[in-house]
């Protein structure tokens, strides 16, 4: 019979993606606390910047019709996920709920703001591809 060699390395990336898995959990039940809250719909954002294992929260509420048409716009003219994001993030994003990161200047946030214009983005993005298929 084999002896098992213990593995810290791995052990700790199962224990990081363990609260990974956590987080998001927490994060999407929150969204629909927040749902119910502000009676629309809140999204959850997620961002995990794997060097250090910090893991950034955000939520935004569903986007106005005039956000969404902005974003829309910015996504079929200039074909810009994050500028749409961009969008999305100034309009929807529920600051006291979110982490600082969303919506700081500080350049040590600019990994997490991307990301966010992303997540933010791909909301919309969603939606216009529904409405491309009708």
């Amino acid at each position: 019979m084999k002896k098992k060699i213990a593995n810290p390395l791995l052990d700790e990336d199962i224990a990081f993606t363990k609260s990974i898995i956590e987080a998001r959990e927490l994060a999407e039940k929150k969204a629909v606390d927040l749902s119910a809250l502000h009676k629309k719909n809140v999204y959850p954002l997620f961002f995990v910047r794997p060097s250090t294992k910090d893991i950034f929260i955000g939520y935004i509420s569903e986007p106005t019709r005039a956000a969404k048409m902005e974003a829309f716009d910015i996504m079929s003219s200039k074909e810009s996920i994050t500028l749409a994001g961009e969008i999305i993030l100034a309009t929807s994003l529920l600051k006291d709920e979110s982490h600082e990161a969303f919506s700081s200047l500080d350049s040590k946030y600019d990994d997490v703001f991307l990301g966010g214009c992303i997540d933010a983005a791909g909301h919309v993005k969603l939606l216009l591809n529904t409405l491309k298929k009708k």
